[in-house]
């Protein structure tokens, strides 16, 4: 399928948009307007977007008046249309845009999305263009220093809390907008089948390609029962805090406006099919894991947990609501989530830090055959994550180096992790590998039993790391050894 013809986008459908949107115009002359493509191709999911720059004059007025808005078409096809149609995901962004955004402007007082127009096509969502108020997208492979991860935390830490206040006055609407419909059991014959397929690639390549057959063998090992542990995950807890996350939470879908001085003054959230309510601790790992940098997420995710925690319930408390969350809730949420790393690094984060050059329309994405073998249906997410040349140098040695650097390899790991370094080893390769296998087999044991979500995140950069011979190549983990290349 072709991307959708636009004849429909002209001078009477932009007419009806400004005469009933955010500006109230009583009546307007379309001069002329410009459609692109908001996004290059590949860079959209569910979603086709243009930019739509449009010049017009209000009546009686030789004022001539320019606006660039956003409009969103729903993918209707291949893979990423049926999750949409199944789930009715654009209903649920339109409705969020549209009804929850209005009322939770009134309540506190703040916008964190951009302002929405009344379509007169329901299939379509209208948004203002943010970038013509100077707000900008950041570097997805640079990810976010503390200054930014700060300001997106204390966003969201409001928004958090701005839903659990609406949930007191409506719990029905705001239930409704955050119904899980991608992760759950009416979604087992389209989800768990990419999910299975998605790890067996990661292992196909560990094993096949780079000879690393302990990772291949954990993440099979853990393969079985993954799907239903990801759908207990997402599930809405019976006891703690649930709130409306925003579902998909990473850099791309977050837009920044600085002063003259580079420094953030607001914050804006983009894209919100996946707006669920449940734990926040859904939120907050997806965004450490997806968009803060190397620095931030070594030594730094504790002071944001401490900034979330404060703004949450300092803002609970202004709206008066009793609801509270310690750190040490907190971090019971980050334990019980652990599974997530699996789910996170080898589906999401491969199409999420695709490389430009692997352009495609996402209309053509069809579902994987489950037969890692088959190069046709294997092309889009292996292409994604096959070797890169800024991996071709690292080495065992270097990548066992690194990890001692890290801490928290005591006893009897370090002193095998020392051996490595005597001298009668030192050029000793089969010796390197073995070491190495030892390491990860020790690293992989802890994977489920760590206690923080900041040392689940160091359990699998361990992994992903310290294998530079294996599926570490992947374009998804990139970021996380950017800092060691």
């Amino acid at each position: 399928m072709d991307k959708p013809m636009l004849e429909w986008i002209n001078e009477s459908f932009l007419e009806a948009v400004l005469q009933g949107g955010e500006r109230q115009e009583s009546s307007i002359s379309i001069i002329k307007f410009t459609v692109s493509p908001a996004v290059p191709p590949g860079h959209n999911y569910l979603s086709y977007i243009y930019r739509v720059q449009v010049h017009y004059k209000p009546t009686n007025s030789e004022n001539l008046l320019s606006l660039s808005l956003i409009v969103k078409i729903p993918v209707k096809e291949g893979y990423f249309g049926t999750i949409s149609n199944k789930g009715n995901l654009f209903k649920k962004e339109i409705k969020i845009y549209n009804t929850f955004f209005p009322r939770i402007c009134e309540k506190c007082k703040f916008d964190l999305a951009p302002k929405s127009f009344k379509s007169p096509n329901e299939s379509n969502l209208i948004l203002k263009d943010l970038i013509e108020d100077g707000y900008t997208m950041c570097d997805k492979i640079k990810n976010l220093d503390f200054k930014y991860c700060k300001h997106v935390i204390v966003t969201l830490a409001k928004f958090h809390a701005a839903s659990v206040s609406l949930h007191h006055e409506d719990p029905n609407f705001v239930e409704d907008i955050g119904k899980e419909v991608v992760i759950n059991e009416n979604m087992i014959s389209i989800q768990k089948p990419v999910l299975e397929y998605c790890v067996r690639t990661v292992a196909k390549i560990a094993k096949e390609t780079y000879g690393h057959e302990v990772l291949a063998e954990f993440l099979l090992k853990n393969l079985e029962n993954l799907w239903e542990s990801i759908v207990e995950i997402y599930r809405r807890k019976e006891e703690g805090l649930n709130v409306l996350n925003h579902g998909d939470l990473w850099i791309n879908n977050i837009l920044f406006k600085t002063d003259d001085f580079g420094e953030v003054i607001d914050v804006k959230f983009i894209d919100f099919q996946f707006s669920r309510y449940s734990s926040p601790v859904l939120d907050l790992l997806f965004f450490f894991w997806g968009s803060a940098d190397e620095v931030v997420r070594e030594y730094r995710l504790q002071d944001l947990c401490k900034v979330y925690l404060q703004t949450l319930n300092n803002s609970l408390r202004d709206l008066d609501c009793v609801e509270r969350l310690t750190l040490e809730e907190l971090n019971h949420g980050f334990k019980s989530s652990s599974d997530l790393f699996i789910f996170i690094l080898c589906q999401l984060m491969p199409g999420m830090y695709s490389d430009t050059e692997d352009d495609y329309d996402v209309a053509h994405v069809k579902f994987p055959s489950g037969d890692t073998s088959d190069l046709e249906s294997s092309d889009y997410l292996e292409s994604k994550l096959k070797s890169h040349s800024s991996f071709a140098n690292l080495n065992p040695l270097a990548a066992l180096e690194s990890v001692i650097e890290l801490g928290g390899l005591p006893g009897k790991r370090r002193k095998l992790v020392n051996a490595v370094y005597s001298q009668q080893h030192r050029n000793n390769a089969p010796y390197l590998h073995f070491i190495a296998t030892q390491l990860i087999k020790k690293v992989i044991n802890q994977v489920r039993e760590q206690i923080y979500w900041n040392q689940i995140y160091r359990a699998s950069e361990y992994i992903f790391v310290s294998i530079s011979v294996c599926a570490c190549e992947c374009v998804c983990v990139r970021k996380c050894v950017s800092a060691r290349e």
